[in-house]
Order: C-alpha cells, then structure tokens, then sequence
C-alpha cells in the first residue's frame, strides 16, 4: 500500500523541515553594498535562528513513471534578518552607523522527483532539480525607510537564497529517505523461541525487482533466513521453496499491510530445523514416558485446499517411545515399552497470530482434517520383541495416539516460533537533526491468503510528536 510508505515521508517532512532549515541558514551573510563618497554602506545577515517555516506541510506523494513526485507547500517561510548600515547624512556629509532587525516572509510551492533503481539488491533513488514557485512575498523593518528600500529592492535575493537552501535540502533528504522507506527488511536479526528451544536467527533479504508506474508500485524481494551460528547455505541447502507469485493485498483497513509468501515462512522453519531446534529428548516430560523425536526434513507449510486454509506438515520425524506401563493402561500389558518408527502429520487449519504473543504465528487446526501415518519399525516389551500379534497391536495403537498428540503439539509450537518482525525504519543523522528519529510498524493481524499471509500494521512515530491532534500516529 504505497499510500502509506507516502504518509511516513509527509510525517517525517513536516515534523523536521522546519528543525532542519535552522540549523541549516544560521548567520548567514547575504548582501554587501559598498558605496563611494556620500552614499551608502549596507551589510544584511540572516539572523542566528536561521530561516522558520510556519507550516510545513506535504500535499502528496505521486507516483510517476520509475520514481516518485513529492508536493510540497511550505507557508510562511520566515527570514530574520539583520542590516548592519553606515548611512550618508546629506546635510553635513557625515555617516550614522546603525543596526535594524527585519525579516522577509514568503510561501514556496516546490515539487520534487526521485528516480528508482535496484543495485545489488538494494532500491537506490536519485533526485532530480526541484521547481519552486515563490508567492506573498513581504518585507517587515521598523524604524527606517531606507533599511526598508533596500530590503524590498533585494527581495529576489533574499527569497532565492532561502528557496536554494531548501532545494539543497530537499537533495540531501528525500532520496535518502525514500530509500530508508522502500528498503525496510534488510539485514534484520531475529529472536527466535518457543517450547524447547531458543536462539537467534539473521534475516537477510535481497530486492530483486522493482517497477513503478503512475497507479501501483509493486516490490518483490528474496528473503533468506538462517541460524546465527552457521553460515548461510548453499542453493542446494536451503528451504524447500516454490515458485509462486506473491499474495495480493485484497481490501485492508490497516494503515500498511506486507504480503508474506510461504517461501519466507518456510524459510524462517527451514533455519531453525538447520539449527537442530526440533530435536527434542524428551517431548512428554511426564513421569513413566519418554519421547524423543529427531526430524530429518524440515516442517513446511503449504496452501490448503480453501483459499483461506494453509497445511503444515512434516515428514520422515523418527520418534522413539519409551513407556512404563502399569496395570490397566492397556489390557494384560505392563512393564518397559520401547517403540522406534517414522512419523509424517498434516495438519490444516488457518494461519493467524498466537493468543499469547500477537508477534508469533498459529495455525488454527482442524481436528477433523488432520492427517497422521506412523510406520513402526521396532516395538519391544522388557526388552524383549513382542511375537503375540493382539499384545503388538494394542502397544502400538496405544503409542499411536501418543505420538500423534505430541507431534500435533510439536508442530504448532515450531510455528509459533517463527516470528514475523517488527518493522523498524531509522532515520540516520545525515537527515537532520529532526524531532522524528524512526518509524515503528506494530503488527495488528495476521490474515491467511492463498500461497502466504497478510500482515497489517499500523504507524509509531519515534521522538516528538506534532504539536497537533494528528490521525497519523497511533
């Protein structure tokens, strides 16, 4: 939703121009006349505030053909000045010399166009000559007529250097903050936990494509993620990943919402399964049971059958059971129970964010449509292997509903795990010395969709608010 990228940089603009411009123009010497015999003297400075603007604001972002149109309107910029004179006294030929306070004020229409491109997986914009259109001009000076003659006559000067120094401005800023906006998941570093397991994980993503029109702007990215104490994999040793489209936005009442394809979340499985995450000695941790599972494929998620239905699943995850049976479990068995074998589980449900901590996934089963096969390959009882053939299957269908109770358990907690990332856009020092520092996407819902997930945010601003009532922060 290109809408709201838009929004962060009128917020950002409007909340930091002003802030900037001073510091920018402070003491600034504009004008130096110097005069022979019986005329005039005149040394006119901007004075130590710098320039001010009464309200800036942003009339839109556009898009245009490969980059973006900023709109801008900055009314009553305001231009302290101070005149430093040596005037001529007609009358005795002598010169009074005299400070005078004044300032010159005036509206700015500007319009400025960056231009994108994708470079070694990053979005990179450059800018082009902003146009301003300057209008209201006046000129304030108390006290003297011929202060305030030369101020008028020298209003383009006056006007023309403050609309440099936001031009200026504009070309230090915008690019670099375009690029802060449509870069936003590069080089993050996730933390990853859950029931058994806990560590860090590095996200590396890589924009692959970029295309802007005049009606949408559409972004597709690689995403990469892999345990922190390993080096990245090779091609042949990544994610099972599919070639698939990203999902659609569809209508969406949150403020910015992200596509996330199963890839990415696969990805984010496949990193911890590469870690060993999954490997549990003991899953149960009950008194008389033990079970230890080793996956040797990573779970996967995968589109299920409706469009709002997803299906994680895992295969060939050895198990082996251990059981002290007492009298009654299962009829005229008791003593040590060991079983070995295989497990594969579907599970469907739909995707959405956990009850417990809104930042990680869920899927919400279906205990009619999940689906379980455990082939057995060692059973055992005191050791010994079990030749009655009823005693064998009553063992084995009892460590059936064992192991498929915990493996349902496993997996929903693996997924869990997987947290999708706060969003985080810093503004660097190079922008400013503004009161906004960063942009804070907070995660509201997490939507299942054909193929991926929607995740909606809404917009923080980090350090000072406006001095406004302002919709746009939450």
């Amino acid at each position: 939703d290109f809408d709201d990228l838009a929004t962060l940089v009128e917020r950002y603009l409007e909340l930091n121009l002003d802030t900037q411009l001073r510091a920018a123009s402070g003491g600034v010497h504009l004008y130096d006349q110097d005069g022979a015999s019986c005329d005039w003297i005149a040394r006119v400075e901007t004075g130590s505030n710098g320039i001010s603007v009464v309200d800036p604001s942003v009339n839109g972002i556009d898009l245009i053909s490969n980059g973006l149109l900023h709109r801008l309107l900055l009314s009553g910029i305001r231009i302290p000045l101070v005149a430093r004179t040596r005037l001529y006294n007609p009358l005795n030929c002598a010169f009074v010399q005299d400070n005078f306070n004044a300032s010159v004020t005036f509206d700015l229409d500007i319009t400025a166009t960056t231009t994108s491109s994708v470079t070694n997986g990053t979005v990179e914009m450059q800018i082009g000559s902003p146009s301003a259109t300057i209008s209201n001009v006046s000129v304030s000076v108390t006290g003297n007529t011929t202060v305030d003659s030369l101020l008028s006559s020298l209003l383009s000067t006056f006007t023309g250097f403050a609309s440099r120094e936001i031009e200026n401005l504009l070309r230090d800023t915008l690019p670099e903050l375009d690029e802060a906006l449509l870069n936003p998941l590069l080089a993050q570093t996730l933390s990853l936990s859950g029931s058994g397991y806990g560590f860090d994980v590095n996200l590396i993503s890589r924009i692959d494509d970029q295309s802007i029109t005049p009606t949408a702007l559409t972004q597709s990215a690689f995403t990469q993620v892999f345990p922190s104490t390993a080096v990245p994999p090779g091609e042949d040793e990544g994610p099972i990943v599919r070639p698939i489209a990203s999902p659609g936005f569809g209508p969406t009442i949150e403020p910015l919402t992200y596509a996330i394809t199963d890839n990415t979340i696969n990805s984010g499985l496949w990193a911890m399964w590469y870690g060993g995450s999954f490997v549990f000695d003991d899953a149960l941790g009950l008194p008389g049971a033990r079970a230890s599972f080793i996956p040797m494929l990573p779970p996967v998620i995968m589109p299920g059958s409706a469009d709002d239905e997803s299906v994680l699943g895992v295969g060939d995850l050895f198990v082996a059971l251990d059981l002290e049976l007492q009298p009654g479990i299962i009829p005229g068995v008791e003593g040590a129970v060991s079983v070995e074998g295989y497990v594969s589980q579907y599970l469907r449900g739909t995707l959405g964010y956990s009850d417990a901590r809104r930042d990680r996934l869920q899927l919400d089963v279906n205990p009619d449509a999940t689906e379980t096969a455990v082939e057995f390959i060692t059973a055992a009882l005191d050791g010994a292997p079990i030749e009655d053939t009823v005693v064998s299957a009553a063992i084995l269908e009892y460590a059936e509903k064992l192991i498929d109770a915990t493996t349902q358990m496993l997996l929903n907690d693996s997924l869990e795990a997987v947290s999708v990332p706060p969003l985080r856009i810093d503004f660097s020092d190079s922008l400013g010395a503004g009161t906004v520092t960063a942009m804070e996407l907070i995660l509201q819902q997490i939507r299942d969709v054909p193929d991926g997930i929607l995740v909606d945010f809404r917009v923080e601003a980090e350090g000072q608010r406006p001095p406004r009532d302002s919709e746009w922060f939450s």
